[in-house]
């Protein structure tokens, strides 16, 4: 009977089901015994972990949400933005060539 193995593409795609313990008992094992016999798949699992780590025990920012609110709807007022005949001819325009990147991000 032919052993189930899985590939360092596969670990690398079931890594955060892994890490998240999303996945069914029999593909768990596959990703875990894995990592046991790829030392650059162990690597990386070892990695993954350690910066969730940091990621769970850094501060929550202190930002105030009515700032966070009032920023978020002075981007988004209808007035503010362009008309959808306007981005049509920025968006030609760029496409065309005649309009730089930077003015077209804006």
């Amino acid at each position: 009977m032919k052993e189930l193995r899985i590939n360092c593409q596969e670990f690398e795609s079931l890594l955060s089901e892994y890490l998240d313990s999303g996945l069914d008992p029999g593909m768990h094992a596959l990703v875990a015994e894995h990592a046991l016999r790829c030392p650059l798949c162990h690597d990386l699992l070892n990695e993954v972990r350690k910066n969730m780590d940091i990621c769970k025990n850094l501060p929550l920012p202190q930002i105030s949400l009515a700032k966070l609110e009032a920023s978020i709807l002075s981007s988004t007022m209808p007035e503010a933005s362009m008309s959808c005949e306007e981005f049509e001819r920025y968006l030609t325009d760029y496409l065309d060539g005649f309009l730089p990147a930077p003015l077209f991000h804006r």
